[in-house]
């Protein structure tokens, strides 16, 4: 439990600095951990595609923008 609350602070001070990708992440990949998970790298491939599919899904599809942070010239 005191890794996914870890994950959460984590995930709201990358937000503005990283970027939604970033942030995202690194929130799904410790919430992996927390959950008991032991595959670091793959956990955190899955995370990277799924944070980038959410991102392009919100921004792309919906028209709802989300802080692309460090990553704003290569996701745009």
């Amino acid at each position: 439990m005191l890794l996914t609350a870890l994950a959460l602070l984590v995930h709201l001070v990358l937000l503005r600095v990283a970027g939604f990708v970033v942030a995202a992440a690194v929130l799904f990949w410790l919430v992996a951990m927390a959950f008991g998970s032991r595959h670091r790298l793959r956990d955190m491939a899955i995370a990277l595609l799924f944070a980038v599919t959410v991102y392009a899904g919100f921004t792309r599809g919906l028209g709802l923008p989300l802080p692309a942070g460090w990553l704003a010239t290569w996701i745009r």
